[in-house]
Parts: C-alpha cells; structure tokens; sequence
C-alpha cells in the first residue's frame, strides 16, 4: 500500500482510503488529534467524516432515484433502491433499509431480474440477521441461494453460504466450552483433534 494512504502517527499506523481531493485534510486532523494522544477524537472525527460521506451518498442516490423515476427506467429504480437499502443500513436505519430493499425486489421480481432478486434477497437476510431475526434471514438466505444456484452464480452461491453460515445458532448439544488439541498428523500438516 503506498504511504499516501497510510497515516504515521506515534502509537501506530492508521490506514486510510478516503476520496484523493478530501484526503490532505481528513489526514491532517486525524494526525493532529492523534498525536496528543486523543484517540476518543480521531474516532468522532472519522465517524464523522464517514457520516458525510454516507449523507453525500444519500443524496446522490436520492437523485438518481428521482431522474430514474422521471425517465421511467424501472432498472435503474431498482438498483437506487438497492443502494439507498444498503446506504440506510450502514447508518443502522433497519427499517428504512428493509423498505428500499422490499421496493428493489419487487421491481426486480416485475421485471424478472432474477439476479437483482437474489441480491437483495440477500440484503434483506442481512437486515434480519442484523435485527437478531435468524428464523427470517435463514429465509431470505435460502431463497437468494436457490436463484444463485439456478442461474450457476458462483460468486453468489459462494456470498449465501458464507451468510448462511454466520446466521445458524449452535445446536443445544454443541453449547458450551469444548477443548480442542492441534496436533501434527502424518496425513496432513495439522489436524484439530476433540478430546473423546
């Protein structure tokens, strides 16, 4: 990574990728509050920045929406909606996230994008899961992966897995502390092994 993306300051060495023409002074700030040791101020500072640039991100969407809307281009309404589902999502407005979301796959749905379908079936998972919702994201998880498959998306099919994956509670028998041993193994470089 070049050092133009790095910022040295005593303590460490904080990475940065943030816009080139806004770069200089974020850094600057952050190398400031850093370096009197004030780190509680680098993070407001940073989540502050980042909060920017998703209201940016926001409004830029929200035109896109509205000339989409205007053209009557139902792809690219889908997709805005998408985009503003995962925008209110990293900002933790569920609720408007499941909304944009619930909109992009029901344009998605009209217009038989089986692909856009899956993906935001995904998205939706997410929500729910963020939620603690795992009965409802194990849903929609099972259902972007079934369009996957069908359509041979590896990289889909490979994203539902993992989502799937991180959304299944242990079974009560598994609950609990489990002592595992690695040790070498003359069929591979390491085994785990579970005591008996």
């Amino acid at each position: 990574m070049p050092d133009y993306r790095r910022a040295h300051v005593p303590g460490g060495t904080y990475f940065f990728t943030v816009n080139t023409h806004r770069r200089q002074t974020f850094l600057t700030d952050v190398r400031s509050a850093l370096g009197d040791g004030d780190r509680t101020s680098a993070n407001e500072l940073a989540r502050t920045h980042a909060l920017r640039s998703l209201d940016r991100a926001e409004e830029m969407r929200q035109k896109a929406l509205a000339i989409n809307e205007k053209l009557g281009r139902q792809e690219g309404m889908a997709s805005a909606y998408g985009n503003l589902g995962l925008i209110y999502r990293t900002c933790g407005d569920f609720d408007r996230a499941e909304e944009m979301h619930k909109e992009a796959l029901a344009i998605n749905d009209k217009l038989g994008r089986q692909e856009g379908m899956a993906r935001q079936y995904g998205n939706l998972g997410v929500v729910y899961q963020t939620r603690g919702n795992l009965d409802r994201a194990e849903e929609m998880y099972k259902k972007a992966l079934a369009i996957n498959e069908k359509l041979g998306r590896q990289e889909g099919i490979a994203i539902q897995y993992v989502n799937l994956g991180a959304s299944t509670r242990p079974a009560a028998s598994s609950i609990g502390p489990r002592r595992y041993s690695t040790r070498r193994s003359r069929s591979s470089k390491w085994s785990v092994q579970r005591p008996g």
